[in-house]
């Protein structure tokens, strides 16, 4: 494991529909932490959020490629004023950027670089992937009653699964795989059992 930074920064990343988003506000609420995402929502995160929801013609896989890098690099200066005085918990970061802008093993790298030209980003302490079956997910996102984003179907959401797997173990960072199957209780108790490897938690 590595040196831990105190106080931790922990990433929590999942496939559209895991519940990521619910278990990373439940886990910086049991840490008394700050809760950050991305894309963030400075003036570059909104413009990245409005290429995803319209699928406007400008927003290619190259260009939203630079865009969440240039997004992260802001982030990257908040993780630091956050980080001196309290854990931060973020709601996806660069593994997403890898696992959602790529298709073949050649782009996931290209990412990564794009990533850490000039100033390398921030690597976190622990990174869960909370990881549930594609057709699950799937139907969680449907369930939501709202328009689907253009990614949003279950064969691409499969394909993603896959490139996260491949993604974190290819960066090396610390990382587990949460089963994210169960109620939202079941799942946040597996994720403060991971967290509890690397920080104490109350309660």
């Amino acid at each position: 494991m590595q040196a831990l930074s105190s106080p931790p920064f922990i990433v929590i990343e999942g496939i559209d529909g895991s519940g990521k988003s619910t278990q990373a506000d439940r886990l910086a609420e049991a840490l008394g932490a700050y809760l950050t995402c991305e894309p963030t929502h400075g003036p570059v995160g909104q413009l990245i959020r409005e290429g995803l929801k319209t699928g406007a013609e400008w927003a290619t896989r190259d260009v939203m490629s630079r865009l969440f890098a240039a997004d992260r690099h802001v982030h990257q200066a908040e993780l630091d004023v956050f980080l001196s005085t309290r854990p931060v918990v973020s709601d996806r970061y660069l593994p997403s950027s890898m696992a959602y802008q790529a298709v073949e093993e050649w782009e996931i790298r290209s990412v990564f670089w794009i990533n850490n030209e000039g100033r390398k980003v921030r690597v976190p302490d622990l990174t869960l992937f909370i990881d549930v079956p594609p057709t699950l997910a799937f139907e969680r996102i449907r369930s939501r009653g709202r328009t689907l984003e253009k990614f949003e179907n279950e064969e691409y959401l499969t394909d993603v699964r896959e490139r996260y797997l491949y993604t974190l173990d290819w960066l090396g960072w610390e990382y587990r795989v949460v089963d994210g199957v169960g109620s939202e209780s079941e799942v946040a108790a597996r994720v403060l059992d991971e967290v509890r490897r690397i920080c104490p938690v109350e309660g």
